[in-house]
């Protein structure tokens, strides 16, 4: 999750009671929006999110082995 916009989930994860095991990253999480008009027409906004460096992908995936190897 991008750190730049990480309180509005970390509100909601409050809210609802859950457990927060988010990876934190520099910059922003990305946001995508679609906009239905009828069934067949349909826009997308993407915009940019955060890149994901090889130290951080490291830390990911050793973190996540640990949560996985506790269970």
């Amino acid at each position: 999750m991008g750190e730049d916009n990480s309180a509005d989930f970390e509100q909601m994860f409050n809210k609802h009671g859950l457990e927060d095991k988010f990876h934190r990253v520099d910059g922003k999480t990305r946001i995508n929006v679609k906009i239905t008009e009828t069934e067949a027409d349909v826009t997308d906004l993407n915009f940019l999110g955060y890149q994901i460096n090889p130290q951080v992908w490291q830390q990911f995936v050793t973190d996540s082995f640990g949560l996985l190897f506790r269970l």
